[in-house]
């Protein structure tokens, strides 16, 4: 697979683009090749290092450079040092879209939107729930978020939850009301799961309250779920967190 290839396949499993089948598929091979994994994981930091005033300018800039880099150290290739030469292609990367970005950016400073438009993605599907009346609805709901159609999903969420309450369906309904809006109500859903959610969805919970307030500006706000987030090391929002308090610090 070419170097266009891979950056298609980290694009379309960081956006939630793929099938059940296909997310098993691809975290297996995160797991058995190394190397796999470790060109996904400098894509995946640069997608989430840099600030952008769109977050589909991002993609497109990185994937634009990626493949440009990439033709010109193609023919050159070394058979022996893998890591230290993924890692010296990172690096040149970091330098020529952080260049690109200086040029793009100069002169201007990082609002919260900025930053909201940067980081912000709805939370990827992976609804467990099924039934013989429930599943036909999931199926809707999977497709109409996924092809960010917020208005439908959010219809199909109630009819669910009126068939069955689960508060992993509260996450989705907040996203699909901040979408629509409705950013009062996904605000209180989101406060009502970062206090008595589980542990996962109080974790996404106050990442989507960070994501909330800076939409609305509100970064005094933002910054005490930030502060939270970017001091659990573990967290999946760790890194994120702590390259936004940076910008509004």
């Amino acid at each position: 697979m070419n170097l266009s290839n891979h950056i298609q396949l980290f694009d379309d499993y960081l956006d939630g683009l793929m099938s059940s089948e296909e997310i098993v598929s691809f975290e297996s091979r995160l797991k058995q090749e190394s190397d796999f994994k470790s060109t996904f994981e400098k894509h995946k930091d640069l997608r989430n290092g840099i600030i952008w005033s769109g977050s589909q300018d991002l993609k497109a800039q990185i994937k634009e450079v990626e493949q440009a880099h990439f033709k010109m150290k193609v023919v050159k290739t070394p058979k022996k040092n893998t890591n230290n030469y993924i890692i010296g292609i990172a690096a040149s990367l970091l330098l020529l879209i952080g260049a690109f970005f200086l040029i793009q950016r100069s002169g201007t400073e990082t609002s919260a939107q900025d930053l909201y438009a940067a980081y912000y993605e709805p939370f990827n599907p992976n609804n467990g729930v099924r039934g013989n009346n429930l599943e036909q609805n999931i199926i809707n709901f999977d497709k109409a978020y996924k092809a960010k159609n917020y208005s439908e999903a959010l219809s199909l969420i109630n009819v669910i939850q009126a068939e069955k309450e689960s508060s992993d369906w509260n996450l989705y309904k907040a996203i699909c009301l901040n979408e629509t809006g409705s950013m009062e109500e996904a605000e209180s859903i989101l406060l009502g799961l970062q206090q008595n959610g589980g542990a996962v969805l109080a974790h996404e919970a106050k990442w989507y309250l960070t994501m909330l307030y800076l939409k609305q500006g509100a970064t005094d706000k933002a910054s005490i779920y930030l502060k939270q987030l970017a001091s659990d090391a573990n967290g999946d929002h760790s890194e994120a967190a702590q390259n936004i308090l940076k910008q509004i610090d």
